[in-house]
C-alpha cells in the first residue's frame, strides 16, 4: 500500500532566521510588519518573507498571546436577530479584516447586555486584539460595567444607533432623518393621520416627534403595538393589529411599519378590505429588503446602510490596533428614505 504524501512541516522562527542570514528579532519585527517603521532594508524584507513563505513558516498566535502580543483577531459583536438581513456585514468586514492581516469572529449579541458583557469577558481570556460592538441602549454605552469590559482590549470601537457616545471611537447610525423625510413626504401629500405598528422603538419617536414638529396633532400619530420577535403567529399579530383602527377616509391614511415583512402583510390586508394603496392608505416599510422593491405594488422602505456603518467601523479599528495614540474617531451614518409605489401616487417604482 502506498505512503501517502506527508504534510509540509511548519518550520520555527529560528529556522527562518537561520536561512535568511539574520537575527531572530529582525525576523520577528519584519512578520510582525514592523520593518518599514523600523527602517530595516527592503532587501531584507523581501528575503525574510521569502524564507518564510518557503519553510511554510506559521505564527503561533496562542505563545504570541501568552506574552502579550497581536493575536491578530477580532471579534464582532452585533445583533443578527432582525428581520434585516445582515449578510452583507459579515462579507465586507470578513474580507476586509482578511485583507489586513486579522481574522474576524462573528456574535449575535440579542442586544442583551449580559450577554455582551460575558462575550466581553471571554474574548478578553482569548486574547483578541479588538472588538466592534453595536449598542442600541444609551444606559448600557454609559455604564462603567461596560467601559471596564472594554479597557481589557487593545482596541474597541462602537456603533451607536440613535444614541451619542463621544468617549470612544464611535459610528454613530441614526434613522431620525430618514423618519422626518418620511412625515414631511406624507403631510406635503395631505395626509391627516399616521398609525406606527411594531414594537415601542426609537424610529416611532422620531417619526412622531417629526408629525408634532410639521404642526399635526399628536393624537393623529398612533402606535399599534406588535412584538414582532415573540408573537407566536407574526401574520395575525399584524393583522388583528390594523383590524383594531379604522383606515382611509373614515380613519388612518398613512401606516409606518418597523419591518418590511409588516409591511407586506399590511398591503394584502388592505387589498381584502377593498383599500386601494396607496391612494387610500399610504405605505412604508424598514429595512429596505430585497423583496420589497419586487413586491406589487413596491413598497417604499427605510435602507439600514449597515454596509457602509460596517466598514467606517472596522476602518477605525483597524486604525486603532496600528496606533494606539490616534486621536478619538467619530463618524456619522445616516439611514435613507426610499419612496416607491407603495407610499405616493406617481411615486416611482425603483
Amino acid at each position: 500500500m502506498p505512503t501517502p504524501p506527508s504534510k509540509p512541516r511548519k518550520s520555527n522562527l529560528q529556522a527562518v532566521a537561520k536561512m535568511a542570514g539574520v537575527s531572530h528579532s529582525t525576523v520577528s519585527l519584519i512578520l510582525n510588519g514592523r520593518g518599514k517603521e523600523l527602517r530595516i532594508a527592503d532587501e531584507t524584507c523581501q528575503r525574510v518573507m521569502k524564507v518564510a513563505k518557503e519553510l511554510n513558516y506559521e505564527a503561533n498566535y496562542f505563545a504570541r498571546s501568552l506574552k502579550g502580543k497581536s493575536t491578530h483577531t477580532i471579534a464582532i459583536l452585533w445583533f443578527f436577530s432582525g428581520p434585516h438581513s445582515e449578510d452583507n456585514v459579515i462579507r465586507l468586514i470578513t474580507k476586509q479584516a482578511w485583507e489586513n492581516g486579522y481574522i474576524a469572529h462573528f456574535f449575535d449579541s440579542l442586544s442583551d447586555t449580559e450577554i455582551i458583557l460575558q462575550l466581553l469577558k471571554e474574548l478578553s481570556r482569548r486574547s483578541v486584539d479588538g472588538i466592534i460592538l453595536r449598542i442600541t441602549a444609551r444606559r448600557f454605552l454609559e455604564s462603567p460595567e461596560l467601559k471596564k469590559a472594554l479597557s481589557m482590549f487593545r482596541a474597541s470601537v462602537i456603533v451607536a444607533q440613535d444614541i451619542e457616545s463621544n468617549h470612544i471611537d464611535t459610528v454613530h447610525h441614526y434613522c431620525r432623518q430618514a423618519m422626518d423625510d418620511v412625515v414631511a413626504a406624507l403631510i406635503k401629500d395631505g395626509r391627516r393621520r399616521l398609525a406606527m405598528i411594531g414594537g415601542a422603538y426609537t424610529k416611532f419617536d422620531f417619526a412622531r416627534e417629526a408629525w408634532i414638529r410639521l404642526k399635526r396633532k399628536e393624537k393623529d400619530a398612533k402606535l399599534l403595538y406588535v412584538d414582532w420577535y415573540r408573537v407566536p403567529d407574526r401574520r395575525k399579530a399584524v393583522t388583528d393589529a390594523l383590524a383594531s383602527v379604522a383606515w382611509g377616509k373614515r380613519g388612518f391614511d398613512s401606516l409606518l411599519c418597523s419591518a418590511d415583512e409588516m409591511a407586506f402583510i399590511a398591503c394584502d390586508y388592505f387589498r381584502s378590505h377593498g383599500l386601494a394603496i396607496p391612494q387610500d392608505v399610504s405605505i412604508a416599510g424598514f429595512n429596505n429588503s430585497l423583496s420589497a422593491s419586487f413586491f406589487n405594488p413596491p413598497v417604499a422602505s427605510v435602507a439600514r446602510n449597515d454596509e457602509a456603518v460596517a466598514s467606517k467601523a472596522l476602518e477605525f479599528l483597524l486604525t486603532r490596533l496600528e496606533q494606539r495614540d490616534h486621536e478619538p474617531q467619530q463618524a456619522h451614518v445616516e439611514m435613507d428614505f426610499i419612496p416607491r409605489a407603495s407610499f405616493l401616487p406617481g411615486t416611482s417604482e425603483g
